[in-house]
């Protein structure tokens, strides 16, 4: 599926949108994500119109066939300060919706300025379906004497068939802990598509810059349609059934990184269980196919119940059964 208008004027804009919006829910969008991503298309559309010549919008299907993509190109003079404009409430005409290019930007999943000069500007945006083909269950609970939890999840499902799972573990249970894996949670949120590599690379360069972070471990798991990569710092640990072997840098942190950091990679397979665990789990090989019938959430209470140790504690099951697997 491919469409392309040509937008003349502000009316053209607005049917367009509309239209967009159509598409989006009978592709399978919610009509919330549908009405959202028909407003930011509105949004530049029409700052597109009132500011350049020769806008074209192209709607079509992402290259996996899980979402939608719109094109929108024109002869302008380009976003003179694309980062003043990303921020909120910086809506370059005085009627526009006000809705801004920042918040236009937060309502889709994928925003890519791919172009802005003197020749003109190209932005696509991108929507996907939230539909993962895996159920999956987080448990975090902090040290029992302490105050502050010094361990954080972090879930991040995307592009349609993508997932993106971290144990972020602090030094101590202090409340200095807890900002710094609360920061660099923050700091995933923002950078969940890069190379696992590099999003370590990232938080090491953000803690080592401010004398208010300490030091962390990591495990991350990323989920691909056909394999999954994994980086694990320090002490936690994955185990799955069908069993794979998961190794660590257990000696090392996001400050003190190996020099041959590595991202490792294996075949996932149809049917699968896996388990991300802090260090504050007792290592154990509880995984069998009698706990793996558990739904996640019993699955990572039962472990938590069973092999906690005086320490915080988080778990993240995941498992995709057969009647979840897509033809």
């Amino acid at each position: 599926m491919s469409l392309v208008f040509h937008i003349l004027d502000e009316i053209e804009a607005y049917q367009c949108a509309r239209q967009i919006n159509e598409i989006a829910k009978e592709f399978g969008l919610s009509q919330f994500d549908a009405g959202m991503f028909s407003i930011a298309v509105t949004e530049i559309v029409i700052n597109s119109i009132r500011y350049a010549k020769d806008v074209k919008v192209s709607c079509r299907y992402t290259q996996n066939n899980k979402g939608l993509e719109v094109y929108i190109e024109d002869k302008g003079k380009g976003i003179k300060n694309i980062q003043h404009s990303l921020q909120d409430g910086n809506s370059s005409a005085k009627d526009s919706l006000g809705f801004g290019l920042g918040a236009a930007k937060r309502s889709v999943d994928e925003f890519l300025i791919e172009k802005s000069d003197t020749s003109g500007t190209s932005i696509i945006l991108r929507k996907y379906i939230d539909e993962p083909t895996y159920e999956y269950s987080p448990v975090s609970v902090k040290k029992e004497a302490s105050q502050f939890n010094s361990d954080a999840y972090f879930i991040k499902h995307y592009d349609g068939d993508k997932s993106l799972f971290a144990i972020i573990e602090g030094k101590g249970d202090d409340l200095s802990a807890y900002k710094t894996v609360q920061s660099v949670k923050g700091l995933l949120l923002e950078e969940y598509r890069l190379p696992l590599k590099d999003i370590v690379r990232y938080i090491n360069l953000m803690l080592s810059n401010n004398d208010a972070f300490e030091d962390i471990t990591l495990v991350l798991l990323r989920l691909l349609p056909d394999k999954l990569e994994y980086l694990i710092l320090g002490n936690g640990f994955i185990l799955s059934y069908p069993e794979m072997k998961f190794q660590a840098y257990t000696q090392a942190s996001c400050l003190k990184l190996p020099e041959d950091l590595s991202v490792q990679q294996e075949l996932l397979p149809e049917q699968f269980c896996i388990v991300l665990a802090s260090d504050g789990i007792e290592y154990n090989d509880f995984l069998n196919k009698e706990v793996c019938n558990l739904s996640t959430l019993e699955l990572a209470t039962d472990i938590f119940n069973k092999y906690n140790l005086d320490d915080a504690s988080t778990i993240i099951a995941v498992k995709r059964e057969e009647n979840n697997v897509r033809n």
